[in-house]
């Protein structure tokens, strides 16, 4: 008997006994499609993960500043340093200029910040927002839109003119279902007109940058609001293919030679962050795919398990192809060519299903699923 009378001798078979048949190849089926499913999600998963740090951090290298050097403890790159509000003089024009004459630097990014403002209109007051500078405009506008108004101009920007870009939902509190653009609303005392509203992007408006409504201002106006001209933060903007950890070394150099502080400043790189939570995404993928692929090997033994009885069961027919002249080579190799029929079919059903399962997932979802 040849190969592919083997074959279609085998779906005679499977087609005689559907449920038996159905039994033995479901959990091939659940196995192949819960693998299928499992990598799709968990590689969407750590890619819109990723995504959203490098959305976040624009690319940027963060630097933090303490006080007084502490001991060295080990390094937990998931840990976030505070900047002290307290210290005068954190940074200072000499260290600004320096680092953006350093080279590898594409640019370096100034921001003041101050939380749980109070910003009231006529008798309406909105407490516990938050109050932040913009050095450039597209810093915001990589992550939200404007939907009213206007961005601040390079006169606004140079000039620091007391002029605001709130969220739309701080807008809505304010007034209504008017027009927020050319009302004026009175932070710390100070008068901020506002020239527009903004709404967050998908990928950077999750709950918690929905929950608290940035009034953004242009940097140099922070001394309207504040009083005095400082520097709370910055970041650095590192040029395209530079070395990040050799960059951030010579960044906390240039910073420590022109410091008016007797504390120190650190680098956060982020691409090192970025690296650990994939190693660790990847991690936990791979230890639910391998739980998932028990079922394959569960299946394989229910193969087994019904290739062994269905040959009890069908000692007559063996019998008969053996008086025809069949020997037992023969014999084993047509069950043999039955039980990969019945894997390869429940296999083709398993993708099916698993490519079904990653199409759902990716319409339910907001990211999209990967399979590779």
């Amino acid at each position: 008997m040849g190969f592919f009378e083997n074959i279609k001798m085998a779906l005679i078979s499977i087609l005689d006994n559907k449920l038996r048949s159905f039994l033995t190849m479901i959990s091939i089926i659940i196995g192949i499609a819960s693998v299928i499913a499992i990598v799709s999600i968990g590689r969407g998963a750590t890619n819109n993960l990723m995504g959203s740090v490098l959305e976040i951090t624009n690319g940027q290298m963060i630097i933090t500043y303490k006080d007084e050097p502490v001991e060295e403890e080990e390094e937990n790159p998931f840990s976030v340093q505070t900047t002290s509000s307290d210290t005068e003089n954190i940074y200072v024009p000499n260290q600004i200029e320096a680092l953006k004459n350093l080279p590898g630097v594409d640019d370096v990014i100034l921001v003041n910040s101050a939380n749980n403002i109070t910003a009231s209109y006529l008798d309406k007051e909105v407490k516990g927002q938050q109050l932040s500078t913009l050095y450039k405009a597209d810093l915001l506008l990589k992550n939200a839109k404007v939907v009213q108004g206007r961005m601040f101009t390079e006169t606004e920007f140079s000039k620091g003119i007391p002029v605001m870009v709130i969220h739309e939902k701080s807008a809505k509190k304010f007034f209504g279902t008017e027009s927020a653009v050319g009302k004026e609303i009175i932070i710390n005392g100070k008068i901020f007109s506002i020239i527009g509203t903004y709404q967050e992007n998908a990928l950077a408006g999750g709950g918690m940058a929905s929950a608290v409504q940035t009034f953004y201002i242009p940097f140099e106006a922070w001394v309207s609001y504040s009083g005095k001209q400082e520097i709370q933060q910055l970041a650095v903007v590192p040029e395209a293919g530079e070395d990040l950890k050799k960059l951030g070394v010579r960044v906390e150099e240039t910073l420590d030679r022109y410091k008016d502080t007797t504390g120190i400043y650190e680098v956060m790189n982020f691409d090192s962050i970025i690296n650990q939570m994939e190693t660790l995404l990847n991690t936990m993928t791979m230890f639910v795919t391998m739980i998932a692929a028990i079922s394959l090997v569960v299946g394989g033994i229910g193969v087994m398990n019904i290739m062994y009885v269905s040959v009890v069961e069908r000692t007559h027919e063996i019998g008969l192809r053996k008086a025809l002249g069949a020997n037992g080579s023969q014999i084993l190799l047509q069950f043999l060519i039955e039980s990969v029929t019945i894997t390869t079919l429940g296999g083709i059903i398993g993708i099916i299903l698993g490519l079904l399962g990653h199409l759902a997932g990716s319409a339910l979802v907001d990211y999209t699923l990967i399979i590779y």
